[in-house]
């Protein structure tokens, strides 16, 4: 697996020095690091690049405990000595790739793909620690002899149903689907949708790839952003619907000195 070092910055480090004519002028000091392993198959620790074992982390200020995700682990990191940071336990599947975590009242979610689920990728938000908001991205992928790239969704999972689920038939999970989107392809792309596989896959709703989520708590949207695709999508959390998908527009690169092609033979530069 890897190594991947883990520093961590207190806010009671931070120090403004002085202020000269409206700039802040503010110095981090370090104050301790911890090296992060991985493990095999066999549970040995294990010290390595390559291979991911953090990609991502979320504090939980009540109970103090760092969660740090990736590869096949959750690792769990005590920091309530900021000065003496501690592994104090992990959660390891070795069919499961994590990709993200995060922390919000009593629950931490991490996002997470299985061994026969090559292909997406997962990404998220909360909504007053009761919503998760969830973005798959359905990546594209070879699976050895065909291409395939899946259809994109966004997962509203409902915290409250699950906890409650022997006491109610709340579905807890909607899943939102892009397909309705499929009959503006030509507009879409008009006013600035990328449409990278356009050819090699037969829909827009299999190369839309949220990436990420952020939610406005005052409008009750959620917001999506299609990284790849140049747009954002807009979920509105009350009604559990797709609302909208915003191109972003074209981009003029006429007068950029760039070379945007690696098939052309050299360096041509317009």
């Amino acid at each position: 697996m890897s190594l991947s070092l883990v520093v961590v910055w207190m806010t009671s480090t931070l120090t403004m020095l002085d202020v000269i004519a409206g700039d802040y002028r503010v110095e981090l000091e370090h104050m301790t690091s911890l090296k992060i392993p991985s493990y095999t198959e066999e549970g040995e620790k294990e010290y390595r690049f390559g291979a991911g074992s953090v990609t991502s982390m979320a504090y939980d200020e009540d109970t103090q405990i760092l969660y740090a995700v990736g590869g096949s682990t959750i690792h769990y990191v005590n920091v309530s000595n900021p000065n003496l940071l501690d592994v104090i336990g992990h959660t390891s599947d070795p069919n499961t790739t994590f990709y993200d975590v995060k922390t919000c009242g009593q629950h931490v979610l991490a996002t997470y793909t299985r061994a026969n689920q090559s292909g997406l990728l997962v990404a998220r938000g909360y909504h007053h620690c009761q919503t998760a908001v969830v973005a798959v991205s359905g990546k594209a992928f070879w699976d050895g002899t065909v291409f395939v790239d899946p259809e994109a969704a966004v997962l509203i999972v409902s915290l409250s149903a699950i906890l409650a689920r022997e006491t109610t038939d709340t579905e807890p999970v909607t899943v939102l689907d892009f397909r309705s989107f499929d009959g503006r392809t030509e507009e879409l792309t008009r006013k600035g949708i990328h449409f990278p596989m356009k050819g090699r896959v037969g829909s827009l709703s299999q190369d839309l790839d949220p990436s990420d989520v952020t939610i406005d708590d005052v409008t009750q949207r959620a917001y999506v952003t299609l990284q790849v695709n140049n747009a954002v999508a807009v979920i509105d959390l009350l009604a559990k619907n797709l609302t909208r998908v915003i191109p972003l527009g074209l981009k003029d690169w006429v007068d950029l000195n760039i070379d945007l092609s690696d098939k052309d033979g050299g360096d041509f530069l317009n």
